[in-house]
């Protein structure tokens, strides 16, 4: 068995890209999966659908604090040279007035689980999820390019969740995160199916699926957990709607439970523990770098609000 290299530029990424590209559907995406996936794991994507609307995939692994090139080249930056792209290829797509989604594994923002147990007083235990320049660096790029970007979707932390981008203290994007079919962090198993407007591709709403319990005996039975719009007294899926559960979140207990059982995907063993560091999440889903998060949680140096 031949051995795989993962880092950019490597056999692994180069036998992905050729793996998925049957899927794609067009040529367009197999020149692109061909020409940037294969060296980066990141490439620009057409829907059938619409081609005025792009999927821009990103490799965010780059950008994780726990990231080393280690089968590389170690001195080059392969999350520079990628953020690099994603800047050039949004202002390509703003000269022809695309409409562009994002996706990719690990968002930007506060580690929050890490930080609740983190050692230290409260501005030590704040956690990023990924490097500081990154991180800058990216927010930066999506407040410049928010006008034709209509959201990013993203995971890693196999919870139901969400993250707002602020450009002085108005909201300009979203990052909605999915939760995992893997239960292995206190959470049930779940999945999310969309509605969106075919004409522009606007979303609409989301429906989330889940497992209850997972049965010794092995049977699964999958049954709908909850819609957006119904369940958050929503008219739609969008950055306002989310803007505004936010300050809901803080302000109305009823919306804080809602947002705490969808949270863990309903699983009432996480429940308790949701409750008790809730302030926690809530100053993570606005505050996406370490020194606004610790304004946000943080009363002084030596305790957490």
């Amino acid at each position: 068995m031949r051995q795989l290299h993962g880092g950019p530029r490597g056999t692994f990424l180069k036998m992905l890209s050729e793996v998925w590209q049957p899927f794609v559907k067009t040529n367009y995406n197999e020149r692109s999966l061909k020409k940037t996936f294969s060296k980066g794991g990141y490439c620009k994507l057409e829907f059938q659908l619409s081609k005025n609307t792009k999927l821009l995939v990103l490799n965010t692994i780059f950008f994780s604090k726990n990231y080393v090139n280690k089968c590389g080249d170690s001195l080059l930056d392969p999350g520079d040279k990628e953020l690099e792209w994603l800047r050039k290829n949004l202002e390509q797509s703003k000269q022809k007035h695309n409409r562009i989604w994002l996706s990719y594994h690990i968002p930007p923002g506060i580690d929050v689980y890490g930080t609740i147990n983190g050692k230290g007083n409260c501005e030590e235990r704040i956690l990023p999820v990924w490097k500081k320049n990154y991180n800058d660096e990216f927010l930066n790029i999506i407040k410049e390019y928010s006008d034709i970007i209509e959201l990013s979707f993203a995971g890693h932390f196999h919870r139901d969740d969400f993250r707002i981008i602020y450009k002085d203290k108005i909201p300009v994007s979203y990052i909605h995160l999915a939760p995992s079919i893997s239960p292995v962090y206190y959470n049930n198993p779940g999945y999310q199916v969309f509605t969106y407007q075919k004409s522009d591709f606007g979303l609409l709403d989301y429906e989330t699926y889940f497992i209850e319990n997972l049965s010794a005996n092995g049977l699964i039975n999958w049954r709908k957990e909850y819609d957006f719009r119904d369940s958050y007294n929503q008219t739609s899926l969008s950055l306002s709607s989310l803007n505004s559960i936010n300050s809901l979140i803080l302000s109305d207990s009823t919306y804080r439970a809602t947002y705490i059982k969808y949270y863990s995907v309903s699983n009432i063993k996480s429940f308790q523990g949701d409750y008790t560091t809730w302030y926690y999440n809530w100053c993570g889903l606005g505050h996406l770098t370490t020194e606004e998060y610790a304004k946000c949680l943080c009363v002084d140096s030596t305790g957490a609000k």
